[in-house]
């Protein structure tokens, strides 16, 4: 018994063996193939049925994921493509809208703005037409003005010369008027005492002749009272003179 235990070598534990080598696909399949060789046939048979069914497993998985991401694309690609579209329409449908909108608002104020140019454009061209108009009338004023200023000033010119020659006539007139004045006054101071000596040698016999001679002497003497007060004038030799003449006569 002692022989037959001492003569079976001692091998290696698969944990030892595992942790002297490192940890790889290499290291994995040297341990899969130490396992294969020292378990025998059957172990490495085993071994690559669960190689093919994990590969199997996971390219049926990945298949199954590659088939469920495309069928959740599928569903969700019409509905999100549906859903743009629908927004895209929406928006394209309420600027077209927005634009009809404005086009109108547009229009009416155009309109508006053309009315109420065109009445305040009316209106102007009446107001122009009458200050052209006003201009005229002006215009024609102003030279019927000039042509009578011009007028006025010849006139005025011919006045002021008419004025000048009738002031020398006036002074001429008015000197030879008081030579005369004078010259009458002597006159009739000599005639006044030529009567009065003619009236002391003359005997009154009859009443009618003293009356008439006191009538006479009366209005003589009321003669001088009423010229008493121009004494200062130049005409008063001349009235003097024009009233006894219409006494005497």
């Amino acid at each position: 018994m002692a022989r037959s235990r001492s003569s079976v070598p001692e091998l290696p534990l698969f944990s030892t063996i595992a942790s002297d080598l490192p940890i790889d696909e290499t290291s994995s399949t040297g341990i899969n193939s130490s396992l294969a060789t020292d378990l025998g046939c059957p172990s490495r048979k085993i071994v690559r049925h669960s190689r093919r069914n994990k590969k199997h497993l996971t390219h049926q998985r990945s298949l199954s994921e590659a088939n469920l991401c495309h069928h959740e694309q599928a569903s969700l690609s019409p509905d999100v493509g549906d859903s743009s579209k629908c927004r895209h329409r929406q928006s394209k449908r309420h600027l077209i809208i927005e634009i009809e909108r404005l086009k109108r608002e547009n229009q009416h104020l155009l309109n508006a703005g053309y009315a109420s140019s065109d009445v305040k454009m009316r209106a102007l061209e009446g107001r122009v037409v009458e200050l052209h108009s006003s201009k005229q009338r002006l215009e024609q004023e102003r030279e019927a003005l000039s042509r009578r200023i011009n007028e006025d000033s010849d006139t005025i010119s011919k006045l002021r010369l008419r004025s000048k020659e009738l002031a020398q006539d006036v002074f001429m007139l008015k000197n030879l008027v008081m030579r005369m004045n004078t010259e009458l006054s002597k006159a009739q101071s000599r005639l006044h005492q030529s009567q009065g000596r003619e009236d002391a040698v003359v005997t009154i016999s009859e009443d009618s002749g003293l009356a008439d001679h006191r009538s006479h002497s009366e209005s003589r003497s009321s003669v001088k009272p009423s010229w008493s007060r121009a004494e200062m004038n130049a005409m008063a030799p001349l009235l003097e003179a024009l009233e006894e003449t219409i006494a005497e006569k």
